[in-house]
């Protein structure tokens, strides 16, 4: 049923009518438009300003009618596909608005255009049930009271009982409106009548409050008594904390948003909504101020604002005493490692500089022996290449002459082999050292007819060790092969190399031995194998047990 102008249009499932009053006389009219709609029945009927009708069925289907030259006949001009329920129609010029379940929707007139209105956006609820739209103000009836929107300035409002409404429960088809402004609507206490320009527009600022404050997300009791704690001191691990709000409000305390802002962190304001919540983590030493405040329902910020100071002490380690001595103490072990680097420097070119020397001096001393031996050997040879010139004028026999300058000339060779392998960088190195001397022991020994058995590591290691080292390890066990291969006797002989810490030599034969009582006079080899094992810190150790075994010990220079 519709109420328009005089008359009131309403549908039966035997037909449409319309009851008119003419001349004082109440009629009923049936309209022949019903013969041409779906035998279904219908929800809502309008007729606007132009008596045209619009009907929607209980169905999906929205029906446009427009009035025929004969009385009560009606054709059907447009026929919309539209879902959502209708709730109640309102025409504005030429555009009509209407309540539904799904919201505020808008049919224009002259188009057949439907649309849904943008107001939809800010509506707290979604079921419009009723409207009235008044110039530039929209009130809007849904199931959480009535909402005021003002198409000038862009902004609603939602009115409750708060505001003196008499109730926010409204009804459907149930809304009438009176031409003294007063608004008759029926709801679950019944029909209610108000003024809706009579509301109350005055909205008590709501206060901020502080619920409870949790310190590395467990409650701290801090805020206990809100009131009274106005600032609260934490450690520096203490540096996590949340807050639990609220606000108190006397009107739309569910509409009221909430913004906060910790001062000496965050930059702005941060909206957090409806929410009663916030939380920081790992927030730096120093003194900071955690301000929550509250916008109304209308937008307006409340000037009753909550501030709590929140101190976070420094780390022992964070402290300017802390860093000072910090600073002290990374200079002077600064200063240490430079001294160490230069002392270090200074070491290892004092090091170098000795083995510069060592080296200068070991190749000083092969210039002498170049000059003694060498030098000597050739006057011998000298000496007797004149003497057999001489036999030989004298018709005297030089076949022992000649054999001796052999001698001296295959001496003065091996001499030289000596001096060129003392003089050669490369062989700076106790591996060097040790291939030279098993290569001489085992050709000198095979040559003099004495089978040689070398026992020694199968890789020596690669250690800088300096002329004079080598030098009298290697004359020392020359000396010795000499001795075996002179007045031994032996067969065989066995040297036996083992290198830790030490270089250790040992030379077995299994020849007569000898007895270091009966030692010939003027003999110096064994007191030069003694004088050059304590030239480099050595021993040497004489054994009789079988023959002769000899010991060699001597530190590997660093």
């Amino acid at each position: 049923m519709r109420l328009q102008d005089s008359s009131i249009l309403f549908s039966t499932f035997g037909g449409l009518y319309r009851i008119s009053s003419v001349n004082n006389r109440q009629t009923i009219l049936p309209l022949s438009a019903f013969q041409k709609l779906p035998p279904r029945p219908f929800d809502v009927i309008f007729e606007d300003r132009s008596h045209r009708l619009y009907i929607k069925e209980m169905g999906d289907s929205l029906f446009i009618l427009s009035p025929e030259a004969a009385p009560g006949e009606y054709s059907i001009t447009k026929s919309l596909l539209f879902h959502p329920a209708i709730f109640h129609f309102q025409e504005i010029g030429s555009v009509i608005y209407m309540a539904t379940n799904a919201g505020l929707y808008l049919l224009h007139k002259n188009r057949f255009l439907l649309e849904k209105s943008s107001i939809n956006d800010l509506l707290p609820f979604i079921s419009v049930k009723n409207l009235l739209i008044e110039k530039n103000k929209f009130w809007l009836f849904g199931e959480k009271g009535l909402y005021q929107f003002n198409t000038m300035e862009k902004t609603g409002r939602l009115f409750s009982i708060e505001d003196g409404l008499p109730s926010n429960d409204f009804k459907e088809y149930s809304f009438l409106y009176s031409s003294t402004g007063k608004c008759i609507v029926g709801s679950t206490n019944g029909i209610l009548a108000f003024y809706p320009k009579k509301l109350k527009d005055i909205v008590y600022p709501p206060r901020a409050q502080l619920i409870n404050m949790y310190v590395n997300d467990s409650s701290t009791g801090f805020l206990s008594n809100p009131q009274e704690c106005a600032e609260v001191v934490l450690e520096h691990d203490q540096n996590t904390f949340s807050f639990d709000y609220s606000c108190i409000s006397f009107q739309h305390a569910q509409e009221s948003a909430y913004e906060y802002k910790l001062t000496g962190f965050d930059e702005h304001w941060i909206r957090g909504g409806t929410t009663h919540y916030t939380r920081y983590s790992r927030i730096g030493p120093g003194t900071y101020k955690f301000r929550i405040r509250i916008m109304d329902a209308k937008g307006k910020v409340s000037p009753f604002m909550k501030t709590l100071t929140i101190e976070i002490r420094k780390a022992f380690w964070q402290t300017t005493v802390f860093r000072i001595i910090m600073a002290i103490l990374l200079g002077l072990l600064i200063g240490l490692l430079i001294k160490w680097y230069l002392r270090t420097r200074i070491h290892k070119h004092q090091v170098e500089f000795e083995k510069l020397q060592a080296i200068e001096k070991e190749r000083t001393r092969i210039a002498t022996d170049m000059h003694d031996d060498l030098g000597a050997g050739l006057s011998r040879i000298k000496f007797l290449s004149e003497t057999i010139g001489m036999k030989k004028q004298l018709q005297q026999p030089i076949e022992e002459d000649i054999s001796s300058i052999s001698n001296y000339a295959n001496e003065m060779i091996g001499k030289m082999g000596e001096i060129v392998w003392a003089l050669n960088e490369k062989n700076d190195s106790l591996s060097d050292l040790l291939s030279y001397t098993r290569a001489y022991a085992t050709e000198y020994l095979m040559t003099n007819g004495i089978h040689c058995q070398v026992n020694a590591p199968a890789v020596f290691p690669s250690v800088f060790v300096n002329g004079e080292f080598r030098r009298n390890i290697y004359l020392t066990i020359k000396e010795a092969l000499h001795n075996i291969v002179k007045h031994a006797r032996a067969d065989n002989v066995m040297i036996i190399i083992i290198i830790d810490k030490n270089l250790r030599i040992g030379i077995q034969d299994d020849g007569i031995g000898f007895d270091d009582r009966n030692i010939r006079p003027f003999s110096n080899g064994l007191n030069n194998m003694q004088k050059r094992m304590n030239e480099i810190s050595g021993s040497l150790e004489i054994i009789q047990q079988k023959g002769t075994h000899i010991i060699f010990s001597a530190p590997i220079p660093g």
